[in-house]
C-alpha cells in the first residue's frame, strides 16, 4: 500500500514538470506558426507583384508565338520564283560577287590556270592563297579545282579568277572540302535532265548531291535549310510548271537548275499542304501549352497571396502528456480504493 501511494506521489511531482517541458514545445510551435504566418504575410503583400510579372510575361510570351506564327504563314504564301533575275540577284547576295553575268571560262591547261592565279595574287585579285602555296600544289589539283569551279558555274553561274581561287584554296589549301568525296558525285548533273520533272525519280540522288557538293561549311552556294524529300519534290514540281512560263530572251544568261532549287529552298517556297498544316499545328499546341501555363501560374500566385491561410502549421501534433498522467492518477486512485475495500 505503502509503494502504491509512493508511486502515486511521485507522479504527482513530476507532472507539473511535464506539462512544462509540453507547453515549451507548444511555445516552439506557435513560435515556427507565427514566424510561417509573418513569411506568408509577406508573400502576400507581394503576391501583386507576382501577378504583374506573370501576367506581363504571358503577354511577351503570346507576342513571340503571334510573330512566329505570322513569319511561317508568310513564307507558306510567298510567290512562286518565276524571273531569273531575282535567281541571280540572290546568288550575287549570297556569295558576294559584284557581277556573274559574263562567265569567264577558264583554260582547262593547268600551266595557263596557274598562270592566271599568279597573276591574281599579283595584281590583289586573288587572296585565298600566296605565290609559295600556289606554287607547292600540283598541276593535278589545279586541273581537280577547275572541275569543280565549272561544275559550280554550270550547276548556277560564272565567277571570276578570285573566287575560282577560293574554290581551289578550299580544297587544297584549307581542306574545308574533300574532293575524294566530291568527284564521285560530279557524275550527276541536273542540267542534263530535260526538265525539272525528270528530277523526281533521281530525288535521292539529288539531296545526296546537295549534302556532298553544296555543304553548309563549303565556300559558295548552300541550302539555308533541312529538306526533305516531300519538300523536295513539291519544289522540282512547281518548278517544272514555272519553267513553261518563263520567258527567256535566248541571248541572255539563264542560271543552272541547282540555283533554281537553292533559291526556292532558302525562300521558303512551294511548302508542301502537309508542311501547313503542321506548322498551323505545331502553332495551336504551343498556344494551348502557353494557355495552360499561364493558368498554372496565375493558380499559384493566387495561392501566394492566400499563404496566411494556407500553409500548414509547422510540427502541428496533438500533446498526450495530460492524458496519460491522468489516466495514471486514475489507476492509482483505483488501485487505493480497491486495497482499502479489500481489506
Amino acid at each position: 500500500m505503502k509503494k502504491v501511494i509512493m508511486i502515486g506521489l511521485l507522479v504527482l511531482t513530476f507532472s507539473p514538470l511535464l506539462v512544462q517541458a509540453d507547453e515549451t514545445t507548444s511555445g516552439s510551435v506557435n513560435e515556427a506558426d507565427t514566424f510561417s504566418e509573418t513569411i506568408s504575410s509577406e508573400r502576400g503583400d507581394d503576391s501583386s507583384q507576382t501577378q504583374e510579372s506573370v501576367q506581363t510575361s504571358t503577354e511577351s510570351q503570346q507576342e513571340m508565338i503571334q510573330t512566329s506564327s505570322s513569319q511561317e504563314v508568310v513564307g507558306n504564301v510567298q510567290g512562286e520564283a518565276t524571273d531569273p533575275d531575282e535567281v541571280i540577284a540572290s546568288i550575287q547576295e549570297k556569295t558576294g560577287i559584284k557581277d556573274n553575268s559574263d562567265i569567264e571560262i577558264l583554260s582547262e591547261d593547268s600551266s595557263t590556270l596557274r598562270g592566271s592565279l599568279s597573276r591574281g595574287i599579283t595584281d590583289g585579285s586573288v587572296t585565298s592563297f600566296t605565290q609559295a602555296q600556289l606554287d607547292r600544289l600540283t598541276d593535278e589539283e589545279l586541273d581537280n579545282g577547275n572541275r569543280l569551279a565549272m561544275r559550280y558555274a554550270d550547276d548556277t553561274m560564272g565567277f571570276d579568277i578570285g573566287y575560282l581561287a577560293r574554290i581551289v584554296g578550299a580544297l587544297f589549301v584549307d581542306k574545308i572540302l574533300s574532293w575524294e568525296a566530291i568527284e564521285p558525285q560530279l557524275s550527276f548533273n541536273a542540267n542534263s535532265y530535260a526538265s525539272f520533272a525528270d528530277l523526281i525519280p533521281v530525288v535521292d540522288q539529288l539531296q545526296e548531291y546537295f549534302r556532298v557538293v553544296y555543304p553548309p561549311n563549303g565556300v559558295f552556294l548552300s541550302l539555308d535549310q533541312t529538306v526533305s524529300n516531300e519538300w523536295m519534290i513539291s519544289i522540282l514540281t512547281n518548278l517544272n510548271e514555272a519553267e513553261k512560263e518563263i520567258k527567256v530572251d535566248p541571248d541572255a544568261y539563264t542560271p543552272g537548275r541547282i540555283a533554281w532549287i537553292i533559291h526556292a529552298v532558302n525562300q521558303s517556297l512551294y511548302l508542301p499542304d502537309g508542311a501547313e498544316s503542321s506548322d498551323s499545328e505545331e502553332t495551336t499546341q504551343a498556344t494551348e501549352k502557353q494557355e495552360t501555363a499561364t493558368t498554372t501560374s496565375s493558380k499559384e500566385a493566387a495561392a501566394t497571396a492566400d499563404g496566411e491561410k494556407t500553409l500548414p502549421k509547422t510540427n502541428e501534433a496533438p500533446s498526450y502528456t495530460l492524458l496519460i498522467a491522468g489516466i495514471i492518477l486514475l489507476l492509482i486512485v483505483f488501485l487505493i480504493l480497491w486495497r482499502r475495500k479489500k481489506k
